[in-house]
């Protein structure tokens, strides 16, 4: 084994003499010669030794070298005292440096916002009115689509009546207590005008337009009018409603017997101008009378 400089890099190489071979630093080729030969020395106890300890201090450096990363290559030859075969040289590449940052974590799954909900009034549609029998009667309260209208009963009173007299232009109240059940009707359609005729107005009783009221135990009561110059106060009776316009109507009975479980109403739909032969039924339970 002999140790030389490179030709190209000046970088010291251990090899065998007589081979050529490359640079492991730069690559360049270089052809191992042998030195010129040297006055042998008396070998003592000593230097056996100390030829002994020779690749243990070599192989600490070069662990030294590896620790504090400042070669990238390093070639170690272990050069031993005895005739033994030549070992092969041992090429340790430079550990390569790695980020220690650690990954980003992953973002979270985004919820969407909820909805908010839109409260919507209880809308119950009649297709052709009314059922054959048995009878189907609508929970009043809840908004009945029938027709071309629909109708809502706002609420029921007991009490005296508020009445306005066209001819005097003045405020009065029914002298008796009575039934009122006060009604909204609205014209649904986008370009039809319909001309509603209620059931107290001056022309029900020509068109026949009714209004029927009798409670859980079949009884009748009979429906309340206060003269062709006389109405409801803040109702319409007769008027032409036009598409996506409402008016407020009432339709007065005489007083119902008590512990009345629930009424029951019938309208003629002759009022907004339908020829049907069934009415409207709707049922009144006793908990929406309200007495003023």
């Amino acid at each position: 084994m002999v140790t030389l400089n490179c030709p190209h890099c000046s970088r010291p190489i251990a090899a065998p003499a007589g081979k050529t071979g490359r640079c492991p630093t730069c690559k360049g080729s270089v052809t191992m010669t042998s030195p010129a030969p040297q006055p042998s020395r008396l070998t003592t106890p000593n230097s056996r030794r100390k030829s002994s300890q020779m690749p243990l201090i070599i192989g600490m450096v070069v662990a030294a070298i590896i620790g504090i990363g400042t070669l990238g290559t390093v070639i170690t030859l272990a050069i031993l005292g005895t005739p033994d075969p030549p070992e092969v040289a041992t090429v340790v590449p430079a550990v390569p440096e790695t980020s220690s940052a650690p990954e980003p974590a992953p973002s979270p799954p985004t919820t969407p916002a909820p909805t908010p909900t839109v409260a919507t009034p209880i809308i119950t549609t009649i297709t052709d009115a009314l059922t054959p029998e048995p009878e189907v009667w609508l929970p009043a309260g809840e908004l009945i689509r029938i027709d071309d209208v629909t109708v809502r009963i706002d609420k029921v009173t007991i009490g005296n009546v508020p009445l306005w007299r066209t001819i005097h232009e003045d405020e009065t109240e029914s002298v008796e207590k009575l039934l009122t059940i006060w009604v909204t009707v609205t014209n649904t359609t986008a370009r039809k005008k319909i001309n509603y005729n209620g059931w107290m107005s001056r022309r029900s009783n020509f068109l026949d337009i009714d209004a029927a009221l009798e409670d859980d135990v079949e009884n009748r009561y009979r429906p309340s009018s206060f003269g062709v110059t006389t109405e409801v106060l803040g109702t319409t009776s007769s008027a032409s409603l036009y598409p996506g316009k409402s008016l407020k109507d009432a339709i007065v009975f005489e007083l119902p017997v008590g512990g009345a479980e629930y009424l029951h109403l019938t309208l003629d739909r002759a009022a907004w101008g339908e020829t049907e032969v069934r009415a409207l039924r709707i049922k009144i339970p006793a908990q929406m009378i309200v007495r003023e």
